[in-house]
């Protein structure tokens, strides 16, 4: 619960944090922080002297994904989600991590609460009103 609890708070202040961005600018804050966070997995693999190929795979996958959606909030929103389900993937010992079990908790928290928040930021279309 206080892993929960923790992630929350901290989505919190940073999106607090990129508030004082421009809004168009909002998404390239948490697009980067995506690869950052998907860096910690590795960075905690080389940390304990381990190689994981899978990390690295991922890593890669996520940090190019959030270059490429930097200007989609929606998509990067998609991908926040894709996060959360990696930290739950190992919570539930799908694959080996090197990271305690209360950082997962707040990360998964966290990933929900950037994603459902950068979905909010996607433009919205117009609705065309059929001619009466």
């Amino acid at each position: 619960m206080i892993g929960a609890l923790a992630g929350v708070a901290g989505a919190v202040i940073l999106i607090g944090a990129a508030s004082v961005l421009p809004r168009e600018r909002r998404p390239h804050f948490f697009a980067i922080l995506l690869g950052v966070a998907a860096g910690i997995y590795t960075g905690a693999d080389l940390a304990a002297g381990v190689l994981a190929t899978t990390g690295l795979a991922a890593l890669a996958g996520f940090v190019l994904a959030a270059a490429f959606s930097m200007d989609r909030p929606g998509v990067l929103a998609l991908l926040w989600f894709a996060h959360a389900a990696w930290d739950a993937f190992h919570y539930v010992g799908g694959l080996p991590v090197r990271l305690p079990a209360d950082y997962l908790i707040a990360c998964f928290a966290a990933d929900i609460v950037w994603g459902v928040w950068l979905f909010s930021l996607r433009p919205r279309s117009a609705v065309v009103q059929p001619d009466a």
